[in-house]
């Protein structure tokens, strides 16, 4: 892996751990230092730098209890029923799953274009197409303004140029989700994730191609150490495996927690 790729993967790691309420000031230092001077053997020392963060814990004044192993959080929930139950009829649920897939990539599609934008730009564009408030998926303006960059798959997901889901991490994670229950069951691994993501043609598109696993020959330990190449997955890819779990074993809240690795 690229060494500026890698010290990136520690930097949102850092991010993390101090959302996490764990003091980094001397892992962020030893960071900076090391792409400072720049050592020839840096993968390694980075990755020594990745290593420091296992030990780390959240200060003692830390207002929030966060705990990581699923008995763990079991135990920290508030009593109540983890069944909701579900009266549907085949035929209803599978027009409820289907609802809620289209409705995924509906709101999907819907942002595309201009991902990444504050509100404010997104507002001052659609003015400009007279199109605020949006009531419709987004219009171009021709000529197109200055200082307005669209996402690079406008050409497929804005009006008069949509004509199927463009390919997004979103869409491609649930796809890939079930793709890993029904290869290997809801007692999946998080190895088993790992090798979907190297053997499954969706992998290249995962996390836009930004901190996702590289191929085998760069990356030879991926199963056993994938967690180096997914930081922040507690922040940017828990709505995934929620959606993901909940159209798979819906009304169980329970037993879709029991099969996030």
């Amino acid at each position: 892996m690229a060494v500026r790729t890698l010290a990136d993967l520690v930097r949102r790691e850092i991010a993390q751990r101090r959302e996490e309420g764990c003091d980094v000031e001397g892992v962020e230092r030893n960071l900076e230092r090391l792409i400072e001077e720049s050592h020839p053997d840096m993968d390694a020392r980075l990755e020594a730098v990745w290593d420091e963060m296992d030990g780390l814990l959240p200060d003692r004044d830390f207002p929030y209890h966060e705990p990581s192993k699923l008995e763990e959080i079991r135990e920290a929930r508030p009593e109540g029923s983890r069944v909701i139950g579900c009266e549907l009829s085949d035929e209803e649920l599978y027009d409820r799953i289907h609802g809620a897939w289209l409705g995924r990539c509906a709101g999907c599609l819907l942002g595309k274009p201009v991902e990444g934008w504050p509100r404010e730009r997104i507002e001052s564009y659609l003015r400009l197409a007279d199109a605020y408030p949006l009531d419709d998926y987004f219009p171009r303006v021709t000529p197109h303004p200055e200082g307005y960059r669209l996402h690079p798959s406008h050409w497929e997901s804005m009006q008069g140029s949509i004509g199927y889901m463009p390919r997004d991490d979103d869409v491609d994670y649930t796809i890939l989700g079930l793709h890993v229950l029904e290869g290997h069951g809801a007692g999946f691994t998080t190895g088993d994730v790992a090798a979907e993501w190297l053997t499954h043609p969706l992998h290249d598109g995962l996390h836009g191609g930004e901190g996702g696993l590289q191929e085998p020959s760069e990356r030879a330990g991926a199963a056993r150490d994938c967690h180096l190449q997914e930081p922040l997955q507690g922040v940017d890819r828990g709505p995934d495996q929620g959606g993901r779990l909940g159209l798979c074993g819906p009304g169980d809240a329970g037993a879709c927690s029991g099969v996030c690795p």
